[in-house]
């Protein structure tokens, strides 16, 4: 089990067995035993350009594939991560595209994150700005 999350690249570190378990940061340094240095938090979620769609990367920290549940309710991703969910408000230009689909990037790591990928939706976009668009679609491929 040691070797498991030593290999996580999450933080471990031994304690010696005492009679009770430390109850607060001042019990923890009576046992002589330092706090980790913690990595910084995650980064908020963050949206790409990617091919003919967008990405919208969730930071999700030590998630693993098969966890993550993902819904799409109106101008909102909801995500849930062990029993927990979180609603995730769309930017304007991610509201007016469907989901295709999403994947865990990095499952288990510390850098794990959701992948969620988009592509336009012609009903929510005005026909000058699809067809701007499709030209830019076009001239990448």
């Amino acid at each position: 089990m040691r070797a498991e999350l030593h290999g996580t690249g999450f933080p471990v570190g031994e304690l010696a067995e005492a009679p009770r378990p430390p109850a607060d940061v001042d019990a923890l340094t009576a046992l002589g035993v330092g706090l980790p240095d913690l990595p910084a938090a995650p980064a908020g979620p963050s949206s790409r350009r990617e091919g003919t769609g967008w990405v919208l990367d969730v930071p999700l920290p030590g998630a693993g594939r098969g966890e993550v549940e993902l819904t799409r309710w109106g101008d909102e991703l909801v995500v849930g991560v062990a029993g927990v969910r979180r609603s995730l408000p769309l930017d304007s230009l991610l509201r007016r595209c469907a989901v295709t689909s999403a994947s865990v990037r990095d499952p288990g790591t510390p850098a794990a994150a959701l992948a969620v990928r988009f592509v336009t939706d012609p009903a929510q976009w005005p026909a000058d700005l699809l067809a701007a668009e499709d030209v830019r679609a076009g001239a990448s491929r």
